[in-house]
């Protein structure tokens, strides 16, 4: 080899070299207050569902931090953190990886939950917001969205900074004294919930859930047929949920991912059902009517 071509290989070397050690120029820097959760978190009813949370944080600061989540269903339950008892939980950072969320049986409906990351003294120091989802599994879309990240912090409320403060002196060994939910400051006003959003009431929804829960067990059984007669009873209440599960018994798709066999797909009271389902509020409605040819 010569030495023009020695050279050349020299100084090859030399620039790779350089480019190996180089920073890299436009790397985003990881913020340590990220919330990271899906778009979408599902609860089957009657059973343990994970819910998966990343936070940054790591050491003394994730041990002086904890995430609220407001918007939970009453009758929901975390098994981590501690609770007012009106829906708002406090999950302290360095307990997130044992998360999971437990409805009671017979349970479904939608709810937005908004998390609050907040440290020790009170201060909220980013949100973000997500889906719940309470249905048997056979009728929820697998989450196929990335995780989502939103930071924005500000002055947090009191009621929940005394809430995580209580969850992160718990985990510490303190004495844990939870605020109670009377002092925590009136819920702005919303919108009158629709039938197939919770809004059924008393015994009505007693009803309706009961029959939903039977027709989710006679389905799970291989029972098609009974189980619409559930579902159809439940519809007839209002309850939009079981609507959408009816519609779902005479889906060709739905009853694919059921693994039904023998069940004849029926597209036109699929759709007459689907369309039931998004009169009586139910989420999921309006996208399997988009997909029914």
């Amino acid at each position: 080899m010569g030495l023009t071509a020695c050279f050349l290989v020299f100084q090859f070397g030399v620039h790779q070299a350089a480019e190996a050690q180089a920073p890299a120029v436009n790397a985003p820097t990881p913020n340590p207050f990220d919330i990271k959760i899906a778009r979408v978190i599902t609860a089957e009813p009657g059973a343990e569902s994970r819910v998966v949370v990343q936070i940054g944080l790591t050491g003394p600061a994730a041990e002086d931090t904890a995430l609220l989540f407001r918007g939970l269903p009453r009758d929901a339950r975390l098994t981590q953190g501690l609770t007012d008892g009106a829906g708002t939980w406090a999950v302290p950072v360095t307990r997130l990886p044992q998360l999971a969320i437990v409805v009671p049986t017979g349970s479904t409906g939608q709810s937005t939950i908004t998390l609050e990351l907040v440290g020790s003294t009170g201060a909220r120091l980013s949100h973000a917001t997500t889906a719940l989802v309470i249905a048997p599994p056979a009728f929820v879309k697998p989450e196929v969205e990335p995780l989502t990240i939103t930071v924005q912090g500000s002055a947090g409320d009191q009621q929940g900074a005394a809430l995580a403060t209580a969850a992160i002196g718990a985990v510490k060994g303190h004495a844990a004294t939870v605020p109670p939910a009377a002092q925590a400051r009136p819920p702005a006003a919303t919108a009158e919930p629709t039938a197939g959003a919770l809004g059924l009431s008393g015994a009505g929804r007693e009803q309706a859930l009961k029959h939903m829960a039977r027709g989710d067990a006679l389905l799970k059984d291989g029972n098609v047929s009974a189980a619409r007669l559930f579902y159809e009873r439940a519809a007839a209440q209002g309850w939009g949920p079981a609507a959408l599960a009816l519609g779902a018994t005479y889906d060709a798709l739905e009853l694919s991912r059921m693994g039904t066999l023998g069940v004849a797909a029926d597209p036109a009271k699929a759709r007459a059902w689907y369309e039931k389902a998004r009169e009586l509020g139910a989420p999921e409605a309006l996208a399997r009517l988009g997909r029914i040819r």
